[in-house]
């Protein structure tokens, strides 16, 4: 029985039968679950160190966004205020233990900043602490359609956030006002359905006060932005010579447009449908003209001579400088920003979309003399005070920068600047937006929204005849007015009316002429919609993203 038993037991016996047995059956199980709490314990391990690598990066990224956030204010307070005294000083820190060594009074009197900020995308670098140990943000801004384009870029460590903004000017004016006008006295004729304010009236009364203030043009920015534009144009211009024009007619013509085209720039539609999407700016040292079945996307022209647009030519999401004047006709249609140092003018059933801008600015010529009397009536369209008396309103030409005849379609924003500043409305057109003159105004379509100008006037052939001998452009206070004398005689330079001959039979009066309106003005409730180019109105941010 025992030899038996031992034989049995000495026989080889199989790895399942090991198993099964009793002997040595520990050690493999502690080596299974050894292996099982290895890997288990490995991917646990795994998992909260990719949480906790997750979890500092957020911080790390939040800080950045921070730091580009800044750089958006810090921006802002750099376009309005060149002193680029630190804001951030004025946290108070201490509260709840935040940030209490970041900030001192000391803070005003450091320099945040490696330069100024240039319309041309150079980058500012802008640190917003009083150590490096919080990041810092790289600030560039880039004049693009009458706005500006404020991009800050927030650095910590090895992280970045991107921050765009928009920044238009704002109307200061609410959704019940149709106009603010220079003339003292209620416009006659016509129809208006809003309120009307005499801005002449508010600057005497509230100088100083912030809608006074918003209602100005910033003509310092102006005159910079149509500087930096026009030396661009020279810088260019110099070194090259003029070339013969440049005609597309067929789609793959659109190759030959390059970022200069060395003369005039002829795009015609008018045999083959020509559609294009531009990825460039162009700058034409000619004439631009473009008619035909044509639809262009994106287009950024910069114009040494004059621009047309003409025919059934669709001009979209795009942006027009031009040295000369700018003519939208022939059913065209136009969304964007048109901006010309001479005259805009729209005709023939043509359309302004989208809330689009069109802005004239001219300068007026300096006159050797230090009368301001004399300044303001070359600013009206006269080259002396004897030519505004002996000249009266024969012709509107004289007063007209943008002009919308025959039965245009506008949505958007006019714009008439420095000489002469007049804009016309005629008969059978429609508008929705705002007019900015600062001279006169002529309306005799419907217009909906608010309107600001120095007057309005009857431009039609019949009055401007009438009083062709007996009207005159003066300066008187803050605002040029229109005077009405019985003899014909002309104001003297300090724009009081002339003395009363008294050897004439009845004498002779002298008063004020009100405002002459033909069309219609209605209030416009989403006018706010409207935003005015950046050098104007109050300077906002429209429209903000993160990157």
């Amino acid at each position: 029985m025992n030899m038996k038993y031992r034989w049995e037991n000495d026989k080889p016996q199989s790895l399942l039968q090991s198993l099964c047995s009793t002997n040595g059956s520990a050690l493999y199980i502690v080596l299974i679950f050894s292996v099982v709490v290895f890997v288990a314990g490995s991917t646990y391990l795994w998992r909260q160190f990719a949480y906790s690598q997750e979890f500092q990066r957020e911080p790390k990224q939040l800080q950045a966004l921070l730091n580009a956030r800044s750089g958006i204010w810090k921006g802002l307070e750099m376009l309005e205020d060149t002193t680029l005294e630190d804001t951030l000083s004025t946290i108070d820190g201490s509260e709840v233990g935040f940030g209490a060594g970041l900030f001192d009074e000391s803070a005003d009197s450091i320099n945040f900043l490696e330069g100024m900020l240039t319309p041309d995308g150079t980058p500012v670098e802008v640190q917003p602490y009083l150590t490096d140990s919080y990041g810092y943000c790289d600030v560039a801004l880039v004049n693009r359609r009458l706005r500006q384009e404020l991009t800050s870029v927030g650095h910590y460590e090895d992280y970045t956030q991107r921050v765009k903004v928009i920044i238009a000017g704002l109307l200061p004016f609410g959704p019940d006002t149709v106009l603010y006008h220079e003339h003292g006295t209620e416009p006659a004729g016509g129809m208006i359905e809003g309120r009307v304010v005499s801005v002449g009236q508010l600057s005497t009364t509230m100088p100083g006060t912030e809608l006074d203030s918003a209602l100005k043009i910033h003509k310092g920015e102006l005159s910079e932005y149509v500087n930096y534009l026009q030396q661009g144009i020279t810088d260019i211009s110099d070194t090259l010579l003029p070339d013969v024009p440049l005609t597309i007619q067929y789609a793959e013509d659109f190759d030959k447009i390059v970022d200069v085209v060395n003369g005039p720039l002829f795009i015609d539609g008018g045999i083959y449908e020509l559609e294009h999407r531009f990825t460039q700016p162009v700058l034409v040292l000619g004439d631009l003209q473009i008619t035909g079945d044509v639809k262009l996307i994106d287009a950024e022209f910069t114009v040494t001579g004059e621009v047309k647009i003409l025919d059934e030519c669709a001009f979209e999401n795009g942006s027009i400088f031009s040295q000369g004047t700018i003519f939208i006709g022939n059913s065209a249609s136009f969304s964007g920003a048109a901006f010309a140092l001479s005259k805009i003018i729209v005709y023939d059933e043509a359309s302004v979309l989208n809330r689009s801008t069109l802005i004239s600015y001219k300068k007026a010529k300096n006159t050797a003399t230090n009368n301001n009397d004399t300044a303001n009536i070359a600013e009206a369209g006269f080259a002396s005070l004897s030519e505004a008396a002996s000249t009266a309103l024969d012709t509107t030409e004289k007063f007209l920068s943008i002009e919308l005849a025959n039965s245009v379609t506008m949505d958007g924003v006019i714009v008439a600047v420095g000489k002469p500043g007049g804009v016309k409305i005629d008969r059978g057109v429609v508008m929705s937006g705002v007019v900015w003159a600062e001279g006169m105004v002529c309306l005799e379509g419907e217009f909906y929204g608010v309107m600001k100008a120095k007057q309005l006037f009857n431009c039609r052939p019949e009055a401007m005849t009438a009083r062709n001998s007996q009207q005159s452009f003066a300066s008187q206070g803050q605002y040029q007015s229109t005077l009405i004398h019985e003899d014909g005689a002309a104001p003297d330079p300090g724009g009081r009316p002339p003395p009363v001959d008294s050897s004439k039979a009845g004498g002779s009066t002298s008063k004020q002429s009100p405002s002459e309106l033909l069309g219609s003005i209605r209030a416009l409730y989403h006018v706010r919609d409207y935003y005015l180019p950046f050098f104007m109105g109050t300077r906002s941010i429209i429209a903000w993203r993160e990157q």
